[in-house]
């Protein structure tokens, strides 16, 4: 499933950072359409040296856009749950901490479905997607 991400982090102390991020995912090959996350992003880095380990969470909104799976039997609401909890590795190339990485990590995204119907209002049952995630980028 290709996608893209964009996060910005605020150092709080030496290790922990925190900050907000939006991501994109075509997840086609379940609804055919795309969903998208606004976030918030925790970091932590390990690493005095080039090398450094990096730990992340993120808990946020999504967003789904484009067709329904089965507009017949029943519809998904159109807003969720997003969450993301991973590890990556990063080799500092400049003095500042910007380099390559790569990161391993699992993309949860949760919505309500709805028998077609019923009131809106009433909850059948909630769809929860889950995906594995290799990303590679570059840290600033």
């Amino acid at each position: 499933m290709p996608g893209g991400s964009a996060t910005y982090n605020r150092l709080l102390t030496r290790r922990l950072a925190l900050g907000g991020g939006i991501s994109v995912t075509d997840i086609g090959s379940t609804y055919g359409n795309v969903a998208s996350a606004a976030y918030v992003d925790i970091r932590s880095a390990f690493g005095k040296r080039r090398s450094t380990l990096l730990l992340f969470a993120d808990i946020g909104a999504a967003l789904y856009t484009g067709r329904q799976p089965d507009p017949a039997r029943y519809y998904l609401a159109p807003t969720g749950f997003y969450s993301a909890v991973g590890l990556g590795y990063c080799y500092r190339i400049f003095r500042r901490g910007a380099g390559p990485y790569a990161s391993l990590g699992m993309q949860a995204y949760k919505t309500d479905a709805h028998t077609v119907g019923r009131a809106p209002h009433d909850l059948d049952y909630s769809l929860i997607s889950a995906y594995a995630v290799l990303s590679l980028g570059f840290k600033f």
